[in-house]
């Protein structure tokens, strides 16, 4: 998918990466010393070898999280499955896209392409329950942009039949002041309802780059 907010462009727009094997992560996961892994993205349950990445990492006693859009559903089980489902605003239309900086040189064919591609791939709940019947503990997250999207996030999430207490939802933005402008009316909406109200605080601590 290609969401018009990705904070992670180098993950999907423009992917930039280098390769290493499976066991060589798990390796570098145990040399840091931590104790807690996050597989994250782009989306990383499309990759062959995720199950096998995953039952290794699980199996030399580290503590697993997958962030995933939750629109593909293998065979894995994690200790925290951090969902993020991608609603109807999340589509990369052109006038979405304009407002964007790093994809003005995105041509438009390209763009026409991902918005039918990302329109057909974004909502699949069935995977996003298999997903949380399949982990130890789950949590579901929404990107909220305005009062439309908040409506619609109140729908999922009775489709999704979660209870209140497994809902976050993160207001959209890259800048410190365009998180606080969102906040101000999206974090009573989330008291009102029991959600958790989950602020992008790397953006308030770093900025938006990479490496946060």
């Amino acid at each position: 998918m290609r969401c018009w907010f990705c904070d992670t462009p180098y993950a999907s727009w423009n992917p930039q990466s280098e390769s290493y094997s499976l066991d060589d992560l798990v390796q570098g996961a145990i040399d840091s010393t931590l104790q807690h892994v996050v597989l994250t993205g782009g989306e990383p349950l499309m990759f062959r070898g995720i199950e096998r990445l995953t039952e290794k990492i699980r199996r030399v006693g580290l503590h697993l999280t997958i962030e995933t859009a939750g629109t593909l559903a293998p065979n894995v089980v994690a200790d925290l499955m951090s969902l993020s489902p991608k609603r109807f605003g999340s589509q990369p239309t052109i006038e979405k896209v304009e407002q964007v900086p790093h994809l003005q040189e995105i041509p438009l064919p390209t763009i026409e392409r991902w918005q039918t591609l990302h329109e057909s791939r974004r909502w699949k709940p069935q995977a996003i329950q298999k997903l949380i019947a399949d982990s130890f503990d789950s949590q579901v997250k929404f990107v909220v942009d305005n009062h439309a999207e908040a409506a619609d996030v109140e729908q999922a999430v009775s489709e999704l039949q979660l209870a209140a207490d497994q809902v976050w939802i993160m207001p959209q933005g890259v800048t410190a002041e365009g998180l606080e402008e969102h906040a101000r009316w999206i974090r009573p909406w989330c008291e009102a309802l029991g959600f958790h109200f989950c602020d992008r605080q790397q953006i308030h601590w770093y900025g938006n780059r990479p490496g946060t």
